[in-house]
């Protein structure tokens, strides 16, 4: 089991990584998505319950409806 910064530092860590990664265009959202779930799977598995691990699944929620925002038509997203 991990310390609790420990856990924390990884969440912070994979954050920061992966929103760099998106600014650089160097790593398509779908793909920084499996990276920020199967990093949190992983910290489930070592340190269950610990709180990061929902901040980095709101986190990854978050790209997803940016994801499904920047491939929905124009049309589909005016009120």
């Amino acid at each position: 089991m991990f310390e609790s910064a420990e856990v924390e530092k990884i969440v912070e860590m994979t954050i920061a990584h992966t929103r760099h990664l998106l600014v650089e265009g160097t790593v398509r959202v779908d793909i920084a998505i499996m990276g920020v779930r199967k990093v949190a799977a992983e910290l489930e598995e070592v340190s269950p319950g610990h709180p990061a691990i929902s901040r980095l699944m709101r986190f990854q929620d978050g790209l997803g409806l940016a994801s499904a925002i920047d491939a929905a038509p124009p049309s589909s997203l005016q009120a």
